[in-house]
């Protein structure tokens, strides 16, 4: 039988040779190690006194795939007691990773807001934004003007101090041209609320959740135009349309920006090129919102535009939107298909009756 020394010996060869064990390109392979403690026992992880791998060696350490790019030898320059700024930043993926290195770019960058969260890898409450963090990169990913990053301030010590970070999560906002003097964030933590105040910032309209260039259906919409859309499809002749439009526009005060007017020149297409007017001019605006050639934001302002023509398509006698194509067919098949299941129940039942 091996002696505790023998058995000790062969331990630590094996220990010895997983850390020799590099991946494709010398790069130290960080995901054999799967937790924070594995990996700190190895002699890596974001370890204060070691800080080996850079701070992002697998998921519980950060930035989870990063790992990847560390540079060639596993140190990436970072000796003991280093930060890791060396190691080349990888996008968490609708989230822009800053570092020391990246971040004054980024946030003086004029032609772009930035939201940033400072946050450290073993902060309890850093974990559970992470998903709802992650959700709101993909909400503003199609966004041009509009960038969520975030930095880990345990490793980028330099740009959390200048920033006045003192607790984690900390979350700034950086407006266009504002350079470094960013806005603390103070709201709740929920998507909603990071999502209405990053849309109140900057003017965009997004909806929490849903990849850009999504916008809410209902902005520009205004309620209180419904009455005078059906006063103007009631009337018999053009001057009582014309009246109902001048009622229009001159009592609908408020909404966004061009909403009411917007309503008022839509039913003057009406009177001059008929119903059909809408349902073209929804055609039209429809494909213009898909184009990849309109800027971010006249899209918004396109989008605001065709939520109105849904709006007046809705209240007008004739005009509401039709039913998908098939639509008819596709409730024909599911009542078809589920009178089919329930013969089939119904004719299991007979017949264990009958063998009673």
């Amino acid at each position: 039988m091996p002696s505790a020394v023998v058995v000790a010996a062969v331990v630590l060869a094996a220990v010895v040779a997983a850390l020799a064990a590099p991946v494709a390109g010398g790069r130290v392979d960080f995901s054999q190690w799967t937790d924070c403690k594995a990996c700190v026992a190895a002699g890596y992880g974001w370890c204060p006194i070691k800080r080996i791998c850079g701070g992002f060696a697998n998921k519980q350490c950060g930035e989870g795939e990063a790992y990847k790019a560390f540079p060639k030898g596993g140190a990436g320059g970072a000796s003991a007691g280093g930060n890791g700024n060396a190691a080349a930043a990888v996008d968490d993926g609708d989230v822009k990773v800053l570092t020391d290195a990246t971040f004054d770019a980024v946030v003086n960058d004029p032609g772009k807001a930035v939201f940033v969260e400072f946050y450290a890898p073993w902060c309890g409450h850093c974990k559970n934004l992470a998903p709802t963090y992650a959700k709101l990169g993909t909400t503003f990913a199609g966004v041009k003007d509009v960038v969520i990053a975030k930095l880990d301030a345990t490793v980028h010590s330099g740009a959390a101090r200048k920033a006045g970070v003192s607790g984690y999560p900390t979350m700034m906002f950086y407006g266009k041209g504002a350079g470094s003097d960013g806005e603390k964030y103070a709201g709740g933590r929920s998507g909603e609320a990071l999502t209405e105040f990053i849309n109140k910032k900057t003017g965009h309209k997004r909806v929490f959740g849903e990849a850009a260039p999504a916008v809410d259906t209902t902005f520009g919409v205004l309620a209180s135009a419904a009455r005078y859309v059906k006063s103007f499809a009631k009337a018999s002749d053009e001057a009582a349309k014309n009246a109902a439009v001048e009622k229009l526009a001159s009592r609908i005060k408020g909404g966004e920006p061009g909403a009411a007017e917007f309503y008022a020149t839509v039913l003057r297409g009406m009177i001059k090129n008929g119903d059909e007017f809408v349902t073209k001019q929804m055609a039209r605006i429809g494909q213009l919102i898909q184009s990849p050639d309109v800027s971010e934001s006249k899209r918004e302002m396109f989008q605001m535009r065709h939520n109105i023509l849904v709006h007046i398509a809705s209240v007008v006698p004739g005009l509401a939107p039709p039913a998908p194509a098939g639509a008819d067919a596709s409730a024909k098949a599911a009542v078809v298909a589920k009178i089919d299941a329930l013969a089939t129940e119904l004719n299991a039942l007979r017949a264990l009756v009958e063998s009673l």
